[in-house]
């Protein structure tokens, strides 16, 4: 399954950016934007974008939007990449 979550950050110079993370087949696209209308970058994700993902993977797993296995992929996912 694929889904897309998507929420606002700001970077170290206080501007607004959006975030996205995607999960295509079973790898995560993780991409951001500096403003409406500019073109999104591919993005290497910090402890505070994983923390952000997994919350709202949860939300939306309580809510049956994400599928448990989805949700064991991501946990997997995070594992790895702090490991």
């Amino acid at each position: 399954m694929s889904f897309n979550f998507g929420w606002y950050k700001r970077d170290e110079n206080r501007r607004r950016l959006k975030v996205s993370c995607s999960l295509v087949r079973k790898d995560l696209e993780w991409k951001q934007k500096p403003a409406r209308f500019e073109q999104w970058e591919r993005m290497e994700p910090g402890p505070e974008d994983w923390d952000e993902l997994l919350d709202s993977v949860e939300r939306n797993y309580v809510r049956r939007k994400v599928s448990p296995a989805d949700r064991e992929l991501i946990t997997r996912l995070h594992k790895e990449h702090t490991a």
